[in-house]
């Protein structure tokens, strides 16, 4: 049977899609349809389904994006997936998990199952592994204990035999034994090797922008992230280092991405105004600052 769709009908919200969409798929496999009334509401939500997906398929439409997805992913989902966008270093994500990650935040649809398991993909990464409280009723160390035996292990002369990789799963009583043998053992003779502080600037890692600042008043060096998604560096410290070398620093390759992607200089986030800016991802007062060519 086909139906007319009123114009007065606007989009569900996603508990509501999900429960129309379930009693519909109820209603098909029903034999006994008795009085006829599970018909009447069946056709009514029938109505209502349709209608959402036809404004959904047209605002699609109007954006260029592609036909919705089976179960797409609810509102909540969408919601938290980016705000875990903005904390979560997208070069640590599989690149498939970075393609759903960007569809999300372009609004374009995805699985419902594909972004639950974005979700704990990105959770992973942001919070680390979850670490249980106790095993067989057996209280296990914290997660400053072992951070702290971590630390220990590496700067003091033992002969401890521990798995350095399963430190979480130490009983807690063990862990601090541990701790205090190794607390009042003497420090190993080789120096700590020196850490790489890459100099201030602008550094490029898959696809995230990362910006080098040296702090006139402390003398300490810290980074900031790009968020794309409120356009602006975001501070991070330095946890980045890690992993930040003289390989990544910013191209103009990198630095015309940008442009292109934000329509801001990658150097001080101005709007840029010109067709040349745009291209090259900076304007032409910061061309001369950073010694590069525009134009």
């Amino acid at each position: 049977m086909t139906y007319i769709l009123p114009g007065n009908l606007t989009k569900l919200d996603a508990f509501t899609l999900r429960m129309m969409v379930d009693v519909l798929k109820d209603h098909e496999t029903t034999t006994d349809h008795g009085s006829g009334y599970c018909c009447q509401v069946a056709a009514q939500y029938k109505v209502r389904v349709d209608a959402h997906d036809s404004i959904v398929a047209s605002e699609k439409a109007d954006r260029g994006v592609e036909a919705s997805v089976d179960n797409p992913m609810s509102v909540p989902q969408r919601n938290y997936i980016q705000g875990l966008y903005r904390k979560c270093p997208k070069h640590l994500l599989s690149p498939e998990m970075r393609e759903q990650a960007d569809k999300v935040v372009k609004h374009e649809e995805i699985s419902y199952e594909a972004a639950s398991a974005l979700i704990d993909c990105m959770k992973a990464v942001v919070d680390g592994p979850s670490i249980p409280k106790q095993r067989d009723n057996v209280r296990l160390i914290t997660p400053a204990m072992v951070g702290f035996l971590r630390s220990l292990l590496a700067q003091r002369e033992h002969n401890e035999q521990v798995d350095i990789t399963a430190l979480e799963l130490l009983p807690f009583k063990q862990a601090s034994e541990m701790i205090n043998r190794l607390k009042s053992a003497p420090y190993k003779a080789e120096p700590k090797s020196a850490r790489y502080i890459p100099e201030d600037g602008f550094y490029l890692v898959d696809d995230t922008y990362y910006k080098v600042v040296t702090s006139e008043r402390t003398g300490r060096p810290s980074a900031r992230v790009w968020d794309g998604e409120i356009e602006k560096w975001e501070y991070v410290g330095q946890r980045p280092f890690k992993f930040l070398t003289k390989n990544h620093v910013l191209g103009v390759e990198g630095a015309a991405k940008f442009g292109e992607l934000y329509h801001r200089c990658v150097f001080c986030t101005q709007q840029l105004t010109r067709e040349e800016s745009e291209k090259v991802g900076y304007g032409p007062d910061c061309a001369e600052k950073q010694g590069l060519p525009w134009g």
